[in-house]
């Protein structure tokens, strides 16, 4: 029987516990900060899943207990803006683009939802680290560029429109060059009527 709690005790002392180790700022600093996506090339309108950490450069496993801030912008308008703290060293973000703004807990992470990559275009995703266990330090950033695709349903109408449009832009050029030609007929007959009545007269 009293090997039982020395076992328990070897165990214990011999496992490490995640949850207890917090690293220091330096560490983190010497980190780097990457951002995963899925799908890789999103569409516009889709859930798009991103998977933020911070890798040891010192260890190469993940930084846990970390406090981050992530801004989504596109055109240089920010989309959204928010501060999230991840305990395992591995943040997911499920952004769904809807009409109302919502963030609230799921597994692993948190879901967003909003007005967000609901348009195709270049956002970029700025994730910076402002703490370290909701204790601040000096912030620190990494700027992501994301392409949302659009539909492959509106790139056709897009190139459908923009045939239009040059189809229309080709027949004003006809009809001004048709117009001009008519210009100049008239002025020339006019001048030809007025020689010829100076000769008459």
């Amino acid at each position: 029987m009293r090997g039982v709690p020395l076992t328990l005790l070897l165990i214990l002392l011999v496992t490490p516990v995640y949850g207890l180790y917090h690293p220091s700022e330096p560490e983190v600093r010497r980190g780097e900060i990457t951002l995963e996506l899925s799908p890789m090339s999103p569409m516009a309108g889709e859930p798009i899943e991103m998977a933020i950490k911070i890798v040891s450069k010192d260890t190469g496993n993940l930084v846990p207990h970390i406090d981050y801030r992530v801004v989504v912008s596109r055109d240089g308008v920010e989309l959204f803006r928010r501060e999230f703290h991840d305990h395992e060293g591995d943040l997911i973000l499920r952004f769904i683009p809807s009409d109302g703004d919502m963030v609230r807990p799921m597994s692993g992470g948190f879901e967003v939802y909003g007005d967000i990559f609901s348009m195709p275009g270049e956002y970029k995703v700025e994730v910076s680290v402002i703490g370290i266990e909701f204790n601040p330090i000096d912030p620190f950033s990494k700027t992501f560029t994301i392409e949302v695709m659009g539909d492959a349903v509106d790139e056709m109408d897009d190139m459908e429109k923009m045939d239009v449009e040059g189809e229309m832009n080709g027949m004003a050029m006809d009809m001004n060059t048709v117009l001009l030609v008519s210009v100049v007929a008239v002025a020339i007959v006019l001048a030809a009527a007025a020689l010829i009545l100076r000769r008459g007269g």
